[in-house]
């Protein structure tokens, strides 16, 4: 499933709000315990510092929240909030009961059951408080058409029919609109190319026929793939032996999405955060080197110290400004018709007369790729991903790549750097895009230094 920033920000803030609630939740014990009232009811037989409360009940809260996600709790499907009710008790329980070990094992003489009891009471009310305030900013949002997921249905039976309706009447609360239904097989895809033109913020088909051909069935994939949009269908329709797929029964209906990557999600989430702590570490780590190596640059040659080029292919295909020092004289680019590459699909020479003296030791170390973090922070690049092409080099076989926002390093730079071709890089990074994990992010980070030292050519 593809998400909107919306999405990814409010999946995100559960966390940080539960952890918060169960807080709260605790305190509201803690402190309704000790009110005149219930002191005159029932004397405390206790005594126990707030400070020392609250250090046990940050570690409880910490534990809640990691029992909460082992519950499917910050799953990334939308659902009905009814659905999430009973994982939610079963997971302060289950944090209920680690209180008690913990005050167990480290031997506490704690017998207040009454904050025991309230503070699970208090949490669990306060956890679904704020669930429904992020249900209700959600839905509110969905409401104004804001964050909505714009979606294509294919197909004219039954099921499609059945589908629709429960789409009509879910829209507010699960975020779908349904921008276009296409329904004449003759057309189909002349009708899906202008529904996309005209409707460029759709994001997701989902076929729903189960009448139509394996062929249509696989072109829809490719279309789908071209334009990196979600594919979901309904189970029947055609079989494929695929790895990456996610099932939700919707309406007694099971839809299958084919997922092209982890990426999505919280897998989006922690590769961002990632980023975004390895860039500032990359800045802070290498700014002796940048400082020097524009120095240098300055020195050798007239004009700026980043290079003047042409955009680069950004993530969907979007361009960006692509920071690296600039390792060529001026208006180098200009001259690049005037010379023939040596690589097929990519402009690549070995003694490239327009590199400077400074560029090629640049070049040589990848001191010239160091700007780049500065594009990682700002979000338009990964640590990980990719290598950044110009938008012309793409063609339409490359740009399911396009998915993923081009990387800093990536499959195509450890695994053989610039003696690739063009189709073998794409294929490195497909299986990266299918495949991925923060642990093979890791390993191509580790692996990078051993890359750039290695011989090769010229990059």
């Amino acid at each position: 499933m593809r998400y909107s920033k919306v999405d990814l920000f409010l999946l995100a803030l559960l966390v940080p709000l539960d952890f918060l609630m169960i807080v709260l939740g605790g305190l509201f014990a803690y402190y309704l315990r000790f009110q005149e009232s219930v002191l005159a009811w029932r004397p405390a037989l206790f005594s126990i510092d707030v400070y020392s409360y609250l250090q046990a009940l940050l570690l409880i809260a910490g534990i809640g929240v990691f029992l909460f996600a082992l519950n499917g709790l910050y799953n990334s499907s939308r659902r009905p909030f009814y659905k999430d009710f009973a994982k939610i008790l079963f997971a302060t329980v289950a944090t209920l009961m680690v209180a008690i070990l913990y005050l167990f094992f480290i031997k506490e003489n704690f017998s207040s059951r009454f904050i025991v009891l309230f503070a699970w009471v208090g949490s669990t009310f306060f956890v679904i408080l704020g669930r429904l305030f992020i249900l209700f900013l959600r839905q509110s949002l969905y409401k104004k058409d804001f964050a909505l997921k714009h979606i294509v249905v294919v197909g004219d039976d039954s099921i499609s029919r059945q589908m629709l309706l429960w789409l009509e009447g879910q829209q507010k609360y699960l975020g779908y609109k349904v921008v276009k239904v296409l329904n004449n097989p003759e057309t189909l895809f002349v009708d899906l190319y202008q529904t996309l033109d005209a409707h460029p913020n759709v994001k997701e088909v989902w076929q729903c026929d189960q009448s139509f051909s394996r062929q249509t069935s696989v072109k829809l994939i490719d279309v789908s793939m071209k334009y990196h949009l979600v594919f979901k269908y309904v189970s029947g329709s055609f079989e494929s032996r695929v790895t990456n797929i996610d099932v939700n029964v919707i309406n007694g209906i099971p839809l299958v999405e084919l997922k092209r990557t982890s990426l999505e999600g919280w897998g989006r989430i922690v590769k961002r955060s990632v980023d975004v702590f390895g860039a500032m570490f990359g800045i802070i780590l290498f700014s002796p080197v940048m400082i020097i190596a524009a120095i240098a640059i300055k020195w050798n040659s007239k004009g700026p110290i980043l290079a003047d080029i042409p955009e680069r292919a950004g993530q969907y295909g979007k361009p960006f400004r692509f920071f690296k020092f600039r390792s060529m004289y001026v208006g180098a680019h200009k001259d690049q018709s005037k010379l023939q590459s040596e690589r097929e699909g990519l402009f690549k020479l070995d003694n490239d007369p327009r590199i400077t003296k400074v560029g090629a030791f640049i070049r040589k170390w990848s001191i010239d790729e160091l700007p780049q973090f500065f594009n990682v922070l700002i979000g338009n690049m990964s640590l990980v991903g990719p290598r950044p092409h110009f938008t012309y080099e793409y063609e339409e076989q490359h740009k399911r790549v396009l998915a993923l926002k081009p990387g800093i390093t990536g499959m195509g730079q450890v695994s053989g750097r610039s003696d690739l071709s063009f189709d073998d890089e794409v294929k490195l990074d497909l299986y990266y895009m299918e495949h991925w994990s923060i642990w093979l992010d890791l390993w191509i980070i580790l692996k990078t230094p051993f890359a750039i030292l290695r011989n090769r050519k010229a990059s």
